[in-house]
């Protein structure tokens, strides 16, 4: 043992080491820079590498395994060390299956999300650094990460942090290789909202060996490996700050990351400027050392001991199908379903029938997820898509589960499916009258990078020219979600021609002639891609006189312009003809007013903002039109236990329809489109003969009802 004084300020003494007389002492947390220990652990830097090789039978150990714990220097004349007297230690710090989480310390799901379509994060900070004189085996078991956004791909992966300036610091090299690829997170089908989720590394083997003094770090990209598949946008969120330094960013604006990955594969280069100090949201756990598998099935012990039908004893055991799904004990565990429950889903599909390749054999091989009922995220389960292309009803639809658009008409099955047209046939999909954009796709274009847009998309809309005055009722809002974060509110406007020169596209002047309701984030949508539902829940309907023109527009925020701050959702692309498309931004939250609040009958006016003129935003909002009915309102609802009774007034010699609405899946019913007028006001009951479908009243909350003049 070293007399008191040998020993430098701030060192921790822990005690002798087992595998040598050397004391076990590390720093902390630093030596003052006036310390003369200072300057002599610069001394001995140079002596340092031989001195290891040599404790460690000439084997190249790095400067972590080592901890100086004392140094004497004796002077002589001329200032030359006549001796060194060093004391060094290794450090046996690695136990065998510990489990060590890299990256962030604790996972949440708030704070901002990168604007670029897709990014590469390495942490180089809250790393595993192999302090042992052995290589060491290494698995990766779980990624946890927080959502801030559900539109895209999460890749994780593993790099060892090569310390290129050989000076100990794994922060200032910007050198990785990458260890180990884990499997790549979809939007909608592993993870369907923002929050924190946590899933298995890979569903194979992600097993790798460091070697000594080596450092491993936790990664993510947005997209899959090979850099594509991010184009919808960022997906976790970061705070900060961490230390300068301590993060590495490779992110591109494009929808193909330029650093594809795999094992091997290296990674350098400076990283992204201004984001050093970010914490993203993520860890991925790794453990330390063999997994211990006595028997070699390829199932752990430590899970084998966690049933009493498996035993680390017998390796036959991993072959058998204790719940008869089709799927053995090592797929089900290899796949993450569970071993005691055919269907871990619960999506009337065996575990064993659920191939998860994303392409239908058979009844026995679908090709869907066995660990999510619904694989293409087109809010139909996978049992009910029986891909025979025949609609028997809702529990047999006929339709691909692999395919959230089965015929690829830019329709999405349940789309088709509510509005009775064919999901398997291309070319019957649902017969609306649309405003808007041309298709809606699933997939594709960018988010505004402001939080909070007012957009009318002047060029896609409809003018009255039947030569009298129609009624206008809009039906459905139907959108393609690029980010899933914020509310959007659908609108129709009317487009005042304030020049008079027939031109609707150069006033920049509206009227508000229908608000519909606002749909928010996680409540209503949750995942990216088609969302369509009923335009409002209480009938909007307004009159159009010859002549005059109608556009659709969108805000992202509540009508009166609050609760945007989370960021724009609708995706757009170009083409769109210059001046056919009226915005009005913000890249703050709320909006500003005016031209918020937003009520009928309000007006908006001003040019809009510069450069976004020839955007095609992804949305339509559905309406009927009609001749106009003046002053025809129900003026009477009576309910009596199993029957209602609607009165309004009417004209003689006029047909009526009227429907019904009781959830948004269906929408609005029509039970009968020619109910000839009684006189001056007309009744209809439900449920009629006319009505026989009328659901049980005890069922629903609440029933919406509409009367329309149908008169041709």
């Amino acid at each position: 043992p070293l007399s008191p004084p040998c020993i430098p300020p701030k060192f921790v003494l822990h005690g002798l080491s087992s595998k040598s007389k050397f004391l076990a002492v590390s720093q902390a947390p630093a030596l003052p820079e006036s310390s003369d220990w200072a300057s002599s652990l610069s001394n001995v830097a140079a002596r340092f590498d031989p001195f290891v090789k040599l404790f460690s039978g000439d084997r190249s150990i790095r400067s972590p395994l080592f901890i100086l714990t004392s140094l004497k220097i004796h002077m002589i004349t001329k200032n030359k060390i006549l001796k060194l007297c060093a004391t060094f230690l290794l450090l046996p710090t690695t136990i065998e299956g510990q489990e060590i989480s890299l990256g962030s310390s604790a996972v949440g799901d708030t704070g901002g999300v990168d604007g670029w379509s897709s990014n590469m994060v390495i942490r180089e900070e809250a790393i595993y650094v192999n302090t042992t004189p052995e290589e060491i085996t290494i698995s990766g078991t779980t990624f946890e990460f927080g959502v801030g956004n559900a539109r895209s791909r999460l890749t994780p992966f593993l790099v060892q942090l090569n310390d290129i300036n050989d000076n100990g610091d794994f922060t200032d090299d910007n050198d990785f290789q990458v260890l180990a690829v884990g499997t790549t997170r979809e939007a909608g089908i592993d993870y369907t909202a923002t929050g924190v989720f946590s899933l298995p590394f890979s569903e194979s083997a992600a097993t790798f060996t460091v070697a000594p003094g080596a450092a491993v770090g936790a990664a993510f990209m947005d997209s899959s490996p090979d850099g594509t598949g991010g184009e919808a946008g960022s997906v976790i969120p970061f705070d900060g700050p961490v230390p300068v330094g301590a993060m590495w960013y490779a992110g591109n604006s494009g929808a193909t990351h330029p650093n594809p990955i795999s094992v091997g594969v290296p990674l350098s280069g400076p990283p992204a400027a201004g984001v050093e100090n970010r914490n993203y949201q993520f860890s991925i756990k790794i453990i330390l050392g063999e997994v211990e598998d006595a028997d070699g099935d390829g199932i752990p012990g430590s899970i084998e001991d966690l049933y009493d039908f498996l035993s680390d004893d017998n390796p036959a055991d991993a072959l058998l199908d204790q719940d008869m799904d089709d799927s053995s004990n090592l797929d089900e565990f290899r796949l993450g379903t569970d071993l005691e429950d055919p269907d871990s889903d619960d999506d009337e599909i065996l575990d064993g029938h659920e191939s998860n390749t994303g392409i239908w054999v058979s009844d026995t091989d679908t090709g869907t997820n066995p660990r999510n009922s619904d694989s293409d995220g087109d809010s139909l389960p996978d049992g009910a898509e029986t891909n025979d292309g025949n609609f028997v009803d809702i529990t047999q639809t006929g339709s691909d589960p692999n395919k959230e658009d089965s015929d690829d008409d830019n329709w999405g099955d349940r789309e088709e499916i509510s509005f009775g047209s064919d999901a398997k046939d291309a070319n019957d999909f649902p017969d609306l009258q649309l405003l808007g954009t041309d298709d809606v796709p699933a997939l594709g274009g960018a988010v505004d990078g402001w939080r909070s847009n007012l957009i009318v998309d002047e060029g896609r809309g409809y003018t009255n020219e039947t030569g009298s005055t129609q009624a206008i009722r809009p039906t459905h809002f139907r959108f393609r979600v690029g980010s899933v974060r914020s509310r959007v509110t659908p609108l129709i406007v009317k487009l005042n021609d304030t020049n008079q020169n027939g031109d609707f596209f150069d006033d920049n002047d509206f009227t508000v002639m229908a608000i519909g309701s606002t749909r928010v984030a996680n409540t209503d949508y949750t995942a990216t891609g088609r969302w369509i539902f009923t335009f409002d829940n209480a009938g909007n309907e307004f009159e159009l006189e010859d002549g005059e023109r109608i556009a659709p527009a969108f805000i992202d925020a509540d009508p009166d312009g609050n609760n945007g701050d989370e960021g724009s959702v609708i995706s757009y692309t170009g083409g769109v003809t210059p001046g056919e498309m009226w915005y009005n931004g913000n890249g703050a939250a709320p909006h500003p007013a005016p031209p918020v609040p937003l009520e009928i009958g309000s007006s908006m006016i001003g040019a809009p903002s510069a450069g976004v003129e020839n955007r095609n935003y992804f949305f339509q909002i559905a309406y009927e039109t009609s001749a106009s009915t003046g002053d025809l309102q129900i003026t009477e609802i009576t309910h009596e236990d199993h029957s209602v009774t609607l009165t309004w007034r009417s004209k003689p010699g006029r047909i009526y329809g009227v429907e019904y609405f009781f959830e948004e899946v269906t929408g609005w019913i029509e039970q009968t489109d020619s109910l000839n007028s009684q006189g001056e006001t007309t009744s209809f009951t439900f449920p009629a003969d006319s009505a026989p479908n009328f659901p049980d009243l005890s069922l629903y909350p609440r029933m919406l009802f509409r009367v329309r003049d149908t008169t041709n």
